[in-house]
């Protein structure tokens, strides 16, 4: 059994990817999340899948590459619940991803070396297709795409601009 404070880790890792590939942010753009940043949650029916938690973030335009704020709303509302149930750090302005302290987030090679971890669990090799955490922002930034979101959407949901996408995606 692995010890607590490693559970601990664990569980704010497997949420830190569910919010990356739902909110399509930038990995620095999540660590610098504080619980001020969640706006709002909603639960919503979903006919087919029961309920389902939406969730409204901003990133602020200091915490932004491109400088400039925007407000999110996407799925995965119950992952930063989980976050604030298990978490000693919920004031507004503690970090949403805090560890050890309100004001510092686990260490960020700890999550490489669990994104690492689980990668390797799934036999994918990193290196040749080029994958980190950043990862998890194409992937959603893909799904949204494949879901016949957008792209003008899409690019305002992600703090990108179409050019970027039609690019890249």
């Amino acid at each position: 059994h692995a010890p607590k404070d490693e559970i601990e880790k664990r569980l704010l890792f497997r949420d830190f990817v569910l919010i990356a590939a739902n909110t399509c942010c930038r990995v620095g753009e999540l660590w610098q999340l504080r619980w001020s940043d969640v706006l709002k949650y909603e639960e919503i029916k979903d006919g087919k899948n029961g309920a389902k938690t939406l969730v409204k973030i901003q990133i602020r335009a200091e915490t932004s590459k491109v400088q400039k704020s925007r407000d999110i709303i996407c799925r995965g509302g119950e992952y930063f619940q989980r976050i604030y149930s298990r978490s000693r750090f919920t004031e507004p302005d503690d970090l949403v991803f805090a560890f050890e302290s309100a004001d510092k987030i686990l260490a960020k090679k700890e999550f490489y070396q669990m994104f690492s971890a689980c990668m390797k669990t799934l036999e994918v090799d990193m290196k040749s297709r080029k994958i980190s955490l950043y990862s998890l922002r194409h992937f959603g930034i893909s799904c949204r795409l494949r879901a016949q979101v957008s792209v003008f959407d899409v690019a305002k949901f992600a703090g990108t601009s179409v050019s970027m996408i039609e690019k890249y995606y």
